[in-house]
């Protein structure tokens, strides 16, 4: 679907080089990873949070609303509410060195012989 014959799907990013990396553990090792990955995640707020983050995963699954209903209830007076918070960390965890490294292993696929 991706890759028609003899061409190779490698996507880029035009924002790469201000693209933000989180760290889950302040002391992992990223190795030559280290020097990007400054911001760490609230696992906290996840955690307080995760029964809720399942609901809402629940309801957009189910199409019990609307993604648009979702994101005006994840926000009061144009401020994320400690869900909508909570939410965006998840996101954040997903740009770890380790998930990003991961999600471009899987993306990356072998060349076609010509």
């Amino acid at each position: 679907m991706f890759c028609p014959p003899f061409n190779t799907f490698s996507p880029r990013f035009a924002d790469l080089p201000d693209r933000s990396y989180f760290r889950l553990d302040p002391r992992a090792d990223y190795g030559p990873l280290n020097e990007v990955a400054r911001h760490r995640v609230n696992t906290q707020l996840i955690v307080d949070q995760w029964d809720d983050i399942c609901r809402v995963a629940g309801t957009l699954h189910t199409r019990a609303a609307t993604a648009s209903q979702v994101i005006r209830s994840l926000q009061r007076a144009g401020q994320p509410t400690t869900l909508g918070r909570a939410i965006a960390e998840v996101g954040c965890a997903a740009r770890t060195p380790r998930c990003s490294l991961r999600a471009s292993r899987t993306i990356s696929l072998p060349n076609r012989p010509e």
